[in-house]
């Protein structure tokens, strides 16, 4: 489902791109926008025209190139079920407040609902004058390419620090938006979660396009949104909770293997950072232990040696 809602969101971006150009863009130019590989572009588009996208082809100076075609865009008239779709649709899209995506259909929505049907006007409400969120500013840095200046406030940080990044990409992970960027005050790769940046401001600089990082393999071993080295990870839990660990994965990919004596499972797990690891160890209370890497154990024991702090006072039976 996650990867699904990146190819939407990526799709999305690029009839953005196509749609604030008059002359269109090639393959390269949408690739360098979008930070995708060619053949991602290539198989997006193909997929945006077999849906009905009204986008043109056109060779110019021996370059095809792409547009939107307003010609081709059809009168819509929508059936009290299709608006229900719509409706149902929006619903969805609560992490993408304030991007065009969603101020886009909400004012289709509000057109359907002027046209005096009842019970869209129950359900609508004012949904189309929410306060739009860092996401729309977000989205106007990534298809202008320039920095972002912003406080966030993380999760381990004391306070909310000023960041000043090259935005990469957008990530949806748990109906929560992720922005992948290059700090340029840590001089690094970061994510940054979109609900935790408070004045969000698009600066005139150009940001650099850091072609040594391949946003569309950033999180591909990534555990919700977190990123960083890739490192395996083993977990061993009992037995009987091993479907679970099925039904509730660290990550898609992992593999459960059964220790001799049938007593426990391991979970082997290719992960970006372990700081979500260390979450999974934890939310599995005393039926879980870390087991390797040797980091992974440390992290979870300091954790448990803080929150047994908040306990000091109470008298044991």
């Amino acid at each position: 489902m996650s990867q699904r809602r990146e190819a939407t969101i990526r799709q999305w971006r690029i009839v953005e791109a196509l749609n604030a150009t008059r002359r269109g863009l090639t393959i390269a130019q949408i690739t360098e926008r979008i930070g995708a590989s060619r053949a991602t572009i290539y198989r997006d588009l193909n997929l945006l025209l077999d849906a009905g996208f009204p986008i043109a082809k056109e060779t110019i100076n021996a370059e095809a190139r792409y547009r939107i075609d307003e010609h081709r865009a059809p009168p819509l008239v929508m059936s009290p079920l299709q608006i229900a779709a719509l409706f149902f649709a929006r619903e969805r899209l609560e992490p993408l407040e304030g991007t065009s995506l969603v101020r886009e259909l909400d004012g289709l929505l509000a057109q359907a609902k002027e046209t005096g049907r009842p019970a869209l006007a129950l359900t609508l409400g004012d949904r189309a004058s929410a306060t739009p969120s860092a996401s729309g500013a977000v989205e106007r840095a990534l298809r202008d390419g320039r920095r972002l200046r912003f406080i966030y406030e993380g999760v381990k940080a004391s306070a909310a620090t000023p960041r000043r990044v090259d935005p990469l990409s957008l990530h949806l992970s748990d109906n929560h938006l992720y922005l992948a960027a290059y700090d340029l005050d840590r001089a690094g790769v970061r994510t940054f979660k979109l609900v935790r940046m408070q004045e969000v401001e698009v600066l005139d600089e150009e940001a650099d396009r850091h072609p040594e990082i391949d946003p569309s393999t950033l999180f591909a071993s990534a555990s919700k949104a977190w990123s960083g080295e890739v490192v395996e990870v083993c977990v061993k839990i009992p037995a009987r909770l091993a479907r679970f660990a099925e039904e509730w994965p660290l990550v898609a990919e992992q593999r459960v293997e059964s220790v001799e004596d049938g007593s426990s499972v391991l979970v082997y797990a290719e992960v970006a950072g372990l700081i979500e690891p260390m979450r999974w160890v934890l939310r599995w209370g005393a039926d879980a232990e870390a087991v390797a890497p040797p980091e992974l154990r440390q992290m979870v024991a300091a954790e448990l040696a803080q929150s047994i702090k908040h306990y000091a006072d109470t008298p044991s039976d």
